[in-house]
Protein backbone atom coordinates (compact mmCIF):
# COMPACT_ATOMS: atom_id res chain seq x y z
CA UNK A 1 0.00 0.00 0.00
CA UNK A 2 2.73 2.47 0.94
CA UNK A 3 4.26 1.76 -2.33
CA UNK A 4 1.22 2.50 -4.41
CA UNK A 5 0.42 6.20 -2.16
CA UNK A 6 3.89 6.79 -3.22
CA UNK A 7 3.54 6.29 -6.68
CA UNK A 8 0.20 8.28 -6.42
CA UNK A 9 1.55 10.95 -4.85
CA UNK A 10 3.97 11.46 -7.90
CA UNK A 11 1.31 11.07 -10.26
CA UNK A 12 -0.29 14.01 -8.37
CA UNK A 13 2.79 16.16 -8.27
CA UNK A 14 3.72 16.36 -11.72
CA UNK A 15 0.57 17.79 -13.44
CA UNK A 16 -0.50 20.45 -10.27
CA UNK A 17 0.87 24.41 -11.34
CA UNK A 18 1.41 26.80 -8.52
CA UNK A 19 1.17 30.36 -8.21
CA UNK A 20 3.22 32.48 -5.77
CA UNK A 21 1.19 34.25 -2.77
CA UNK A 22 0.31 37.46 -2.68
CA UNK A 23 3.07 39.88 -1.29
CA UNK A 24 3.06 43.76 -0.98
CA UNK A 25 6.08 45.27 -1.75
CA UNK A 26 7.65 48.84 -1.18
CA UNK A 27 9.60 49.21 -4.29
CA UNK A 28 7.24 51.11 -7.02
CA UNK A 29 9.50 49.55 -9.67
CA UNK A 30 9.73 46.04 -10.08
CA UNK A 31 12.78 44.13 -11.23
CA UNK A 32 12.18 43.38 -14.99
CA UNK A 33 11.29 47.18 -15.57
CA UNK A 34 14.03 48.07 -13.86
CA UNK A 35 18.06 47.46 -15.53
CA UNK A 36 19.54 44.84 -18.21
CA UNK A 37 23.61 44.20 -17.40
CA UNK A 38 25.36 40.98 -16.60
CA UNK A 39 25.65 41.73 -12.99
CA UNK A 40 22.20 41.99 -12.32
CA UNK A 41 18.77 40.77 -12.81
CA UNK A 42 18.05 40.95 -16.46
CA UNK A 43 15.14 43.81 -16.90
CA UNK A 44 14.41 45.40 -19.82
CA UNK A 45 15.75 49.02 -19.17
CA UNK A 46 11.80 50.43 -19.22
CA UNK A 47 13.09 52.71 -16.14
CA UNK A 48 16.18 54.06 -17.66
CA UNK A 49 14.16 54.75 -20.74
CA UNK A 50 11.24 56.81 -19.61
CA UNK A 51 13.72 59.05 -17.65
CA UNK A 52 16.32 59.27 -19.65
CA UNK A 53 14.83 59.76 -22.71
CA UNK A 54 11.00 59.86 -22.46
CA UNK A 55 10.50 62.56 -19.61
CA UNK A 56 10.93 65.68 -21.53
CA UNK A 57 8.84 64.52 -25.03
CA UNK A 58 5.31 64.51 -25.25
CA UNK A 59 3.38 61.45 -26.88
CA UNK A 60 0.31 60.81 -28.89
CA UNK A 61 -2.45 58.22 -26.82
CA UNK A 62 -2.04 54.81 -27.54
CA UNK A 63 -4.20 52.26 -26.62
CA UNK A 64 -3.97 48.94 -25.60
CA UNK A 65 -6.37 46.16 -26.41
CA UNK A 66 -6.44 43.16 -24.00
CA UNK A 67 -8.22 39.66 -24.99
CA UNK A 68 -7.86 38.02 -21.61
CA UNK A 69 -10.38 37.71 -19.17
CA UNK A 70 -12.22 39.97 -16.74
CA UNK A 71 -10.09 43.33 -15.69
CA UNK A 72 -10.74 44.69 -11.85
CA UNK A 73 -10.87 48.82 -13.87
CA UNK A 74 -11.89 49.48 -9.92
CA UNK A 75 -8.40 48.86 -8.63
CA UNK A 76 -5.81 51.37 -7.38
CA UNK A 77 -3.53 50.79 -9.80
CA UNK A 78 -5.21 50.44 -12.88
CA UNK A 79 -8.43 52.79 -13.05
CA UNK A 80 -6.27 55.49 -13.91
CA UNK A 81 -5.10 53.55 -16.98
CA UNK A 82 -8.47 52.00 -18.47
CA UNK A 83 -9.84 53.04 -21.64
CA UNK A 84 -13.04 55.30 -21.88
CA UNK A 85 -15.01 55.11 -25.07
CA UNK A 86 -14.67 58.96 -25.72
CA UNK A 87 -18.34 58.47 -27.88
CA UNK A 88 -20.50 56.36 -25.26
CA UNK A 89 -22.59 56.56 -22.45
CA UNK A 90 -24.05 54.71 -19.89
CA UNK A 91 -27.47 55.35 -21.18
CA UNK A 92 -28.62 51.47 -22.16
CA UNK A 93 -28.23 53.43 -26.22
CA UNK A 94 -25.51 52.64 -28.84
CA UNK A 95 -24.36 55.73 -29.03
CA UNK A 96 -21.58 55.21 -30.89
CA UNK A 97 -23.18 52.89 -33.99
CA UNK A 98 -20.98 50.10 -33.22
CA UNK A 99 -23.28 47.68 -31.97
CA UNK A 100 -22.06 47.08 -28.59
CA UNK A 101 -24.56 49.07 -26.43
CA UNK A 102 -23.10 51.16 -23.27
CA UNK A 103 -19.34 49.58 -24.12
CA UNK A 104 -17.92 52.36 -22.15
CA UNK A 105 -14.95 50.59 -21.10
CA UNK A 106 -14.70 47.55 -23.55
CA UNK A 107 -16.76 44.36 -24.30
CA UNK A 108 -17.21 41.35 -22.88
CA UNK A 109 -17.79 38.42 -25.35
CA UNK A 110 -18.65 36.03 -23.02
CA UNK A 111 -22.26 37.01 -21.13
CA UNK A 112 -25.60 38.17 -22.19
CA UNK A 113 -28.02 41.19 -21.60
CA UNK A 114 -29.11 40.18 -18.00
CA UNK A 115 -25.32 40.64 -17.04
CA UNK A 116 -24.58 36.96 -16.70
CA UNK A 117 -20.75 35.95 -17.77
CA UNK A 118 -19.47 32.70 -18.65
CA UNK A 119 -16.78 31.10 -15.83
CA UNK A 120 -16.09 27.69 -17.48
CA UNK A 121 -15.41 26.67 -21.17
CA UNK A 122 -14.89 23.42 -22.77
CA UNK A 123 -11.44 22.36 -24.11
CA UNK A 124 -10.76 22.64 -28.02
CA UNK A 125 -10.82 18.85 -28.07
CA UNK A 126 -14.90 19.12 -27.03
CA UNK A 127 -15.66 21.18 -29.53
CA UNK A 128 -13.83 19.15 -32.48
CA UNK A 129 -15.24 16.10 -31.92
CA UNK A 130 -17.99 17.17 -31.25
CA UNK A 131 -18.51 19.80 -34.69
CA UNK A 132 -16.85 16.41 -36.47
CA UNK A 133 -19.52 14.04 -35.37
CA UNK A 134 -22.55 16.26 -35.92
CA UNK A 135 -20.75 18.12 -39.48
CA UNK A 136 -18.61 15.90 -40.88
CA UNK A 137 -19.20 16.11 -44.66
CA UNK A 138 -16.94 13.93 -46.84
CA UNK A 139 -16.62 16.51 -49.85
CA UNK A 140 -13.33 15.75 -51.78
CA UNK A 141 -9.96 13.92 -50.36
CA UNK A 142 -7.95 16.27 -48.75
CA UNK A 143 -11.01 17.59 -46.69
CA UNK A 144 -11.35 14.02 -45.43
CA UNK A 145 -7.77 13.53 -44.59
CA UNK A 146 -7.17 17.35 -42.73
CA UNK A 147 -10.76 16.49 -41.11
CA UNK A 148 -9.62 13.18 -39.54
CA UNK A 149 -6.21 14.38 -38.77
CA UNK A 150 -7.21 16.60 -36.74
CA UNK A 151 -10.59 14.93 -35.19
CA UNK A 152 -7.86 12.12 -33.91
CA UNK A 153 -5.31 14.16 -32.79
CA UNK A 154 -7.89 15.74 -30.34
CA UNK A 155 -9.58 12.54 -29.63
CA UNK A 156 -6.56 10.86 -28.58
CA UNK A 157 -6.21 13.90 -26.23
CA UNK A 158 -9.36 14.14 -24.94
CA UNK A 159 -9.32 10.59 -23.89
CA UNK A 160 -6.09 10.92 -22.33
CA UNK A 161 -7.29 14.19 -20.10
CA UNK A 162 -10.39 12.17 -19.15
CA UNK A 163 -8.88 9.01 -18.19
CA UNK A 164 -5.84 10.84 -16.37
CA UNK A 165 -8.08 13.35 -14.09
CA UNK A 166 -10.29 9.45 -13.39
CA UNK A 167 -7.54 7.92 -12.60
CA UNK A 168 -6.18 10.79 -9.94
CA UNK A 169 -9.79 11.16 -8.29
CA UNK A 170 -10.01 7.90 -7.83
CA UNK A 171 -6.76 7.67 -6.39
CA UNK A 172 -7.16 11.10 -3.99
CA UNK A 173 -9.18 9.64 -1.08
CA UNK A 174 -6.55 6.97 -0.65
CA UNK A 175 -3.67 9.58 -0.28
CA UNK A 176 -5.54 11.75 1.74
CA UNK A 177 -6.51 9.10 4.37
CA UNK A 178 -2.72 7.81 4.39
CA UNK A 179 -1.06 11.11 4.36
CA UNK A 180 -4.04 12.41 7.44
CA UNK A 181 -2.52 9.13 9.15
CA UNK A 182 0.49 9.96 9.08
CA UNK A 183 0.00 13.80 10.34
CA UNK A 184 -1.39 11.95 13.93
CA UNK A 185 2.55 11.16 14.65
CA UNK A 186 2.19 12.54 17.96
CA UNK A 187 6.05 13.54 17.41
CA UNK A 188 4.86 16.11 14.54
CA UNK A 189 4.26 19.34 14.81
CA UNK A 190 1.20 21.20 13.38
CA UNK A 191 1.26 20.51 9.62
CA UNK A 192 1.62 24.42 8.67
CA UNK A 193 4.54 24.15 10.81
CA UNK A 194 6.42 21.14 8.99
CA UNK A 195 9.16 21.51 7.03
CA UNK A 196 11.32 19.39 4.81
CA UNK A 197 14.56 20.64 7.15
CA UNK A 198 12.84 19.89 10.22
CA UNK A 199 11.69 16.56 9.65
CA UNK A 200 15.69 15.90 8.63
CA UNK A 201 16.07 17.36 12.13
CA UNK A 202 13.52 14.86 13.65
CA UNK A 203 15.17 11.93 11.87
CA UNK A 204 18.48 13.09 13.05
CA UNK A 205 17.77 13.06 16.81
CA UNK A 206 15.75 10.05 16.55
CA UNK A 207 12.43 11.16 17.35
CA UNK A 208 10.35 9.63 14.03
CA UNK A 209 11.11 7.45 11.71
CA UNK A 210 11.99 9.18 7.97
CA UNK A 211 10.60 5.37 6.44
CA UNK A 212 7.49 5.80 8.83
CA UNK A 213 6.84 9.12 7.13
CA UNK A 214 7.29 8.74 3.74
CA UNK A 215 3.76 10.06 2.63
CA UNK A 216 5.01 13.66 4.45
CA UNK A 217 8.31 13.69 2.80
CA UNK A 218 6.92 13.45 -0.41
CA UNK A 219 4.30 15.93 0.04
CA UNK A 220 6.56 18.59 1.90
CA UNK A 221 9.11 17.81 -1.22
CA UNK A 222 6.77 18.82 -3.58
CA UNK A 223 5.37 21.48 -2.10
CA UNK A 224 1.81 20.29 -1.08
CA UNK A 225 -0.07 20.43 2.10
CA UNK A 226 -4.06 18.98 2.54
CA UNK A 227 -5.38 21.87 0.97
CA UNK A 228 -3.82 21.87 -2.13
CA UNK A 229 -4.25 18.17 -2.41
CA UNK A 230 -8.20 19.28 -1.87
CA UNK A 231 -7.84 21.67 -4.56
CA UNK A 232 -5.96 20.03 -6.84
CA UNK A 233 -9.31 17.36 -6.66
CA UNK A 234 -11.56 20.17 -7.63
CA UNK A 235 -9.37 20.98 -10.79
CA UNK A 236 -9.85 17.65 -11.78
CA UNK A 237 -13.70 17.22 -11.07
CA UNK A 238 -14.04 20.29 -13.41
CA UNK A 239 -11.92 19.22 -16.33
CA UNK A 240 -14.50 15.96 -16.26
CA UNK A 241 -17.64 18.20 -15.47
CA UNK A 242 -16.59 21.21 -17.91
CA UNK A 243 -13.60 21.32 -20.09
CA UNK A 244 -13.56 17.32 -21.23
CA UNK A 245 -17.93 16.61 -21.14
CA UNK A 246 -19.41 16.07 -24.40
CA UNK A 247 -22.51 17.08 -22.79
CA UNK A 248 -21.28 20.51 -21.47
CA UNK A 249 -22.92 23.65 -22.95
CA UNK A 250 -20.33 26.43 -22.43
CA UNK A 251 -22.52 28.65 -24.67
CA UNK A 252 -25.84 28.56 -23.48
CA UNK A 253 -25.28 31.90 -21.42
CA UNK A 254 -24.33 33.33 -24.56
CA UNK A 255 -27.32 32.12 -26.74
CA UNK A 256 -25.62 33.09 -29.77
CA UNK A 257 -25.01 31.34 -33.38
CA UNK A 258 -21.59 29.54 -32.36
CA UNK A 259 -20.39 29.22 -35.97
CA UNK A 260 -21.69 32.04 -37.38
CA UNK A 261 -19.48 35.04 -37.79
CA UNK A 262 -22.55 36.66 -38.96
CA UNK A 263 -23.64 36.28 -35.65
CA UNK A 264 -21.47 39.38 -34.22
CA UNK A 265 -23.16 41.73 -31.93
CA UNK A 266 -23.83 39.34 -28.25
CA UNK A 267 -21.86 39.96 -25.27
CA UNK A 268 -22.59 42.68 -22.51
CA UNK A 269 -20.49 45.08 -21.04
CA UNK A 270 -19.69 43.75 -17.84
CA UNK A 271 -15.89 43.65 -17.86
CA UNK A 272 -15.10 42.70 -13.79
CA UNK A 273 -17.97 41.23 -12.75
CA UNK A 274 -16.14 38.40 -11.81
CA UNK A 275 -12.60 38.98 -11.35
CA UNK A 276 -12.30 37.32 -8.15
CA UNK A 277 -12.73 34.16 -9.88
CA UNK A 278 -11.41 35.21 -13.14
CA UNK A 279 -7.87 36.84 -12.27
CA UNK A 280 -5.85 36.68 -15.11
CA UNK A 281 -6.79 39.85 -16.77
CA UNK A 282 -6.09 41.81 -13.61
CA UNK A 283 -2.22 40.77 -13.36
CA UNK A 284 -2.05 41.08 -17.41
CA UNK A 285 -3.10 44.74 -17.00
CA UNK A 286 -1.21 45.34 -14.18
CA UNK A 287 2.28 44.64 -16.25
CA UNK A 288 0.71 46.70 -19.29
CA UNK A 289 0.09 49.43 -17.12
CA UNK A 290 3.92 50.07 -16.73
CA UNK A 291 5.67 52.84 -14.86
CA UNK A 292 2.66 54.93 -15.55
CA UNK A 293 2.17 57.07 -18.77
CA UNK A 294 -1.30 59.01 -19.52
CA UNK A 295 -0.82 58.49 -22.83
CA UNK A 296 -1.17 54.58 -23.20
CA UNK A 297 -4.72 53.10 -22.12
CA UNK A 298 -5.81 50.05 -21.43
CA UNK A 299 -9.31 48.16 -23.23
CA UNK A 300 -10.36 44.57 -21.66
CA UNK A 301 -12.25 42.66 -24.36
CA UNK A 302 -13.03 39.62 -22.24
CA UNK A 303 -13.08 36.46 -24.15
CA UNK A 304 -11.08 34.02 -21.86
CA UNK A 305 -12.80 32.50 -18.49
CA UNK A 306 -11.87 28.91 -17.23
CA UNK A 307 -11.06 26.53 -20.46
CA UNK A 308 -10.05 27.18 -23.94
CA UNK A 309 -11.42 30.10 -26.14
CA UNK A 310 -13.34 30.45 -28.57
CA UNK A 311 -11.93 31.18 -32.61
CA UNK A 312 -15.28 33.31 -32.96
CA UNK A 313 -14.95 35.39 -29.91
CA UNK A 314 -11.07 35.85 -30.84
CA UNK A 315 -12.17 36.88 -34.13
CA UNK A 316 -14.41 39.16 -32.39
CA UNK A 317 -12.32 40.80 -30.30
CA UNK A 318 -9.43 41.59 -33.19
CA UNK A 319 -12.29 43.32 -35.03
CA UNK A 320 -13.44 45.26 -32.11
CA UNK A 321 -10.07 46.58 -30.83
CA UNK A 322 -9.19 47.49 -34.92
CA UNK A 323 -12.45 49.28 -35.24
CA UNK A 324 -12.21 51.25 -31.71
CA UNK A 325 -8.72 52.79 -32.71
CA UNK A 326 -6.57 50.35 -30.45
CA UNK A 327 -2.67 50.15 -31.96
CA UNK A 328 -1.52 47.36 -29.73
CA UNK A 329 -3.36 44.13 -29.43
CA UNK A 330 -2.21 41.91 -26.26
CA UNK A 331 -3.50 38.53 -26.09
CA UNK A 332 -1.82 36.70 -23.38
CA UNK A 333 -3.21 33.18 -23.97
CA UNK A 334 -3.56 30.38 -26.43
CA UNK A 335 -4.45 26.67 -27.20
CA UNK A 336 -3.15 23.89 -29.50
CA UNK A 337 -6.52 23.17 -31.55
CA UNK A 338 -8.29 24.94 -33.25
CA UNK A 339 -11.44 24.24 -35.22
CA UNK A 340 -12.01 27.33 -37.32
CA UNK A 341 -8.21 28.15 -37.84
CA UNK A 342 -9.45 30.39 -40.87
CA UNK A 343 -11.34 32.60 -39.15
CA UNK A 344 -7.73 33.58 -36.62
CA UNK A 345 -6.52 34.07 -39.77
CA UNK A 346 -8.88 36.53 -40.91
CA UNK A 347 -8.57 38.50 -37.55
CA UNK A 348 -4.44 38.74 -37.58
CA UNK A 349 -5.10 39.54 -41.65
CA UNK A 350 -7.89 42.49 -40.87
CA UNK A 351 -5.59 43.75 -37.94
CA UNK A 352 -2.52 44.05 -40.19
CA UNK A 353 -4.21 45.54 -42.84
CA UNK A 354 -5.22 48.57 -40.23
CA UNK A 355 -1.59 48.41 -38.87
CA UNK A 356 -2.52 47.33 -35.85
CA UNK A 357 0.77 45.13 -33.94
CA UNK A 358 -0.67 42.13 -32.44
CA UNK A 359 1.57 40.38 -29.58
CA UNK A 360 0.76 36.84 -27.70
CA UNK A 361 2.07 34.22 -25.88
CA UNK A 362 4.24 31.71 -26.76
CA UNK A 363 2.55 29.10 -24.23
CA UNK A 364 3.76 27.25 -20.80
CA UNK A 365 4.42 24.14 -21.71
CA UNK A 366 8.14 23.89 -22.71
CA UNK A 367 7.34 23.21 -26.07
CA UNK A 368 9.83 23.67 -29.13
CA UNK A 369 7.07 25.29 -31.59
CA UNK A 370 9.22 24.46 -34.90
CA UNK A 371 8.27 20.82 -34.20
CA UNK A 372 5.00 19.68 -36.41
CA UNK A 373 3.42 18.05 -33.41
CA UNK A 374 3.38 21.27 -31.17
CA UNK A 375 0.65 24.27 -31.82
CA UNK A 376 0.01 27.23 -30.09
CA UNK A 377 -2.86 30.01 -31.60
CA UNK A 378 -3.59 31.89 -32.87
CA UNK A 379 -0.27 31.56 -35.64
CA UNK A 380 1.39 33.93 -38.19
CA UNK A 381 2.83 30.80 -39.51
CA UNK A 382 1.89 28.57 -42.38
CA UNK A 383 4.47 25.97 -43.63
CA UNK A 384 6.72 27.85 -42.25
CA UNK A 385 5.69 31.35 -44.16
CA UNK A 386 4.42 34.37 -42.11
CA UNK A 387 1.81 35.14 -43.82
CA UNK A 388 1.31 38.53 -41.54
CA UNK A 389 3.93 40.98 -40.70
CA UNK A 390 2.17 42.39 -37.29
CA UNK A 391 2.38 39.24 -35.17
CA UNK A 392 4.90 38.67 -32.33
CA UNK A 393 5.53 35.70 -29.99
CA UNK A 394 6.58 36.06 -26.88
CA UNK A 395 8.35 33.22 -24.67
CA UNK A 396 9.29 33.78 -20.97
CA UNK A 397 12.89 34.71 -20.05
CA UNK A 398 14.51 34.31 -16.17
CA UNK A 399 15.95 36.75 -14.10
CA UNK A 400 19.10 35.51 -14.16
CA UNK A 401 22.04 35.25 -16.54
CA UNK A 402 22.36 31.70 -16.15
CA UNK A 403 21.41 28.21 -17.23
CA UNK A 404 17.98 29.34 -16.03
CA UNK A 405 17.55 32.09 -18.49
CA UNK A 406 15.02 30.04 -20.63
CA UNK A 407 12.57 29.50 -17.86
CA UNK A 408 11.57 25.71 -17.03
CA UNK A 409 8.06 26.16 -18.36
CA UNK A 410 8.79 29.12 -21.10
CA UNK A 411 7.87 27.46 -25.02
CA UNK A 412 10.51 28.53 -27.72
CA UNK A 413 11.12 27.59 -31.42
CA UNK A 414 13.31 29.45 -34.13
CA UNK A 415 10.82 29.82 -36.36
CA UNK A 416 7.55 30.54 -34.12
CA UNK A 417 9.08 32.60 -31.04
CA UNK A 418 10.09 36.10 -31.94
CA UNK A 419 11.47 37.49 -28.50
CA UNK A 420 11.52 36.94 -25.35
CA UNK A 421 10.87 39.08 -21.73
CA UNK A 422 11.08 38.24 -18.39
CA UNK A 423 8.25 35.81 -17.14
CA UNK A 424 9.45 34.65 -14.19
CA UNK A 425 8.96 36.06 -10.18
CA UNK A 426 6.71 38.85 -12.00
CA UNK A 427 5.09 41.52 -9.27
CA UNK A 428 2.05 42.80 -10.82
CA UNK A 429 -1.54 43.81 -9.58
CA UNK A 430 -4.36 41.44 -8.20
CA UNK A 431 -7.95 40.82 -8.38
CA UNK A 432 -8.18 38.58 -5.23
CA UNK A 433 -7.30 40.68 -2.56
CA UNK A 434 -8.71 44.44 -2.75
CA UNK A 435 -6.34 46.60 -4.67
CA UNK A 436 -3.55 44.51 -4.05
CA UNK A 437 -0.38 42.67 -5.38
CA UNK A 438 0.75 39.36 -6.20
CA UNK A 439 3.94 37.72 -7.54
CA UNK A 440 3.05 35.03 -10.90
CA UNK A 441 4.85 33.64 -13.93
CA UNK A 442 4.07 32.87 -17.14
CA UNK A 443 4.24 34.17 -21.03
CA UNK A 444 1.74 35.52 -20.14
CA UNK A 445 3.32 37.94 -18.20
CA UNK A 446 5.98 37.93 -20.47
CA UNK A 447 3.78 38.99 -23.11
CA UNK A 448 2.03 42.57 -21.70
CA UNK A 449 6.11 43.38 -21.05
CA UNK A 450 6.49 43.68 -24.83
CA UNK A 451 3.63 45.32 -25.77
CA UNK A 452 4.37 48.00 -23.03
CA UNK A 453 7.03 48.78 -24.92
CA UNK A 454 5.80 48.71 -28.42
CA UNK A 455 3.11 51.00 -27.54
CA UNK A 456 5.70 53.76 -25.89
CA UNK A 457 7.43 53.48 -29.41
CA UNK A 458 4.03 54.16 -31.17
CA UNK A 459 3.08 56.71 -28.73
CA UNK A 460 6.79 58.53 -29.25
CA UNK A 461 6.93 57.54 -32.55
CA UNK A 462 3.59 57.26 -34.21
CA UNK A 463 5.17 57.10 -37.99
CA UNK A 464 6.26 53.89 -37.42
CA UNK A 465 4.11 51.17 -38.66
CA UNK A 466 3.32 48.06 -36.81
CA UNK A 467 5.69 45.81 -38.84
CA UNK A 468 8.56 48.23 -38.16
CA UNK A 469 7.97 48.38 -34.53
CA UNK A 470 8.29 45.20 -34.87
CA UNK A 471 11.66 44.57 -36.75
CA UNK A 472 12.63 47.33 -34.14
CA UNK A 473 11.57 45.07 -30.94
CA UNK A 474 13.98 42.43 -32.08
CA UNK A 475 16.70 44.29 -33.60
CA UNK A 476 17.36 46.41 -30.71
CA UNK A 477 16.72 43.02 -28.20
CA UNK A 478 19.69 41.78 -26.02
CA UNK A 479 21.27 38.57 -27.30
CA UNK A 480 22.55 35.74 -25.56
CA UNK A 481 24.88 32.89 -26.66
CA UNK A 482 24.77 31.23 -23.23
CA UNK A 483 24.07 27.58 -22.90
CA UNK A 484 20.70 27.38 -21.02
CA UNK A 485 18.25 24.22 -19.93
CA UNK A 486 15.83 23.12 -22.71
CA UNK A 487 15.13 19.56 -21.53
CA UNK A 488 12.60 16.90 -23.35
CA UNK A 489 11.64 13.71 -22.64
CA UNK A 490 13.95 11.98 -24.99
CA UNK A 491 17.10 14.21 -23.38
CA UNK A 492 16.19 15.57 -20.37
CA UNK A 493 19.84 17.08 -19.95
CA UNK A 494 19.70 19.21 -23.10
CA UNK A 495 21.31 22.11 -23.66
CA UNK A 496 21.01 24.99 -26.18
CA UNK A 497 22.21 28.38 -26.78
CA UNK A 498 19.73 30.82 -26.15
CA UNK A 499 20.10 33.36 -28.90
CA UNK A 500 18.52 29.71 -31.06
CA UNK A 501 15.07 29.44 -29.09
CA UNK A 502 14.05 32.79 -30.91
CA UNK A 503 13.94 34.35 -34.34
CA UNK A 504 15.30 37.48 -32.05
CA UNK A 505 17.72 35.28 -30.28
CA UNK A 506 17.13 37.97 -27.54
CA UNK A 507 15.76 39.46 -24.62
CA UNK A 508 13.60 42.71 -25.50
CA UNK A 509 15.15 45.74 -24.30
CA UNK A 510 13.22 49.38 -23.73
CA UNK A 511 16.30 51.63 -23.94
CA UNK A 512 17.78 50.35 -26.95
CA UNK A 513 14.28 49.95 -28.66
CA UNK A 514 13.26 53.79 -27.86
CA UNK A 515 16.92 54.45 -29.25
CA UNK A 516 16.68 52.33 -32.45
CA UNK A 517 13.13 53.83 -33.17
CA UNK A 518 14.59 57.14 -32.76
CA UNK A 519 17.01 56.66 -35.75
CA UNK A 520 14.85 55.04 -37.96
CA UNK A 521 12.41 57.89 -38.07
CA UNK A 522 15.34 59.99 -38.67
CA UNK A 523 16.35 57.43 -41.51
CA UNK A 524 12.50 57.63 -42.84
CA UNK A 525 13.03 61.57 -43.09
CA UNK A 526 16.44 61.44 -44.88
CA UNK A 527 14.70 58.98 -47.98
Amino acid sequence: MLKNNIIIIVLLCSIINYSCGSKIIEDSIPWYYDGNNEDSTLGVNLKKAKFELLDRKNGVDVIIAMLDTEVDINHLELAKAIWNNPNEKENGKDDDGNGYIDDINGWNFLGNNNGENVLYQSNETSRIIKWNNKNFVLSNNDTIRENYAQYSKAKNYFNQKRNYASVILEQTPILLNTYRKELKNPNLPKEEFITLELLDSLVEIGRIKKEELLMIYNVKRNKLSLKLILEDSIKYVRQLNKYYNLNYEDRSIIGDEEYNLDDSIYGNNSVNNNVKKLWHGTQTAGVLKGLGNENIKLMPLCISSNGDEHDKDIFMAIRYAVNQGAKIINISLGKEFSLNEDWLDKALLYASENDVLIISSAGNDNWNLDLENYKHYPDDNKNDYEFVDNFIRVGASGQYLDNNLKTSFSNYGKKEVDIFAPGENIYTTSSINKNGNVFSQGTSLSTPIVSRIAALIRSYYPSLTAFEVKQILMDSSVKYDILVDVPTKENPDQQLPFNELSKSGGIVNAYNAMLMAEEYVKSKKKK
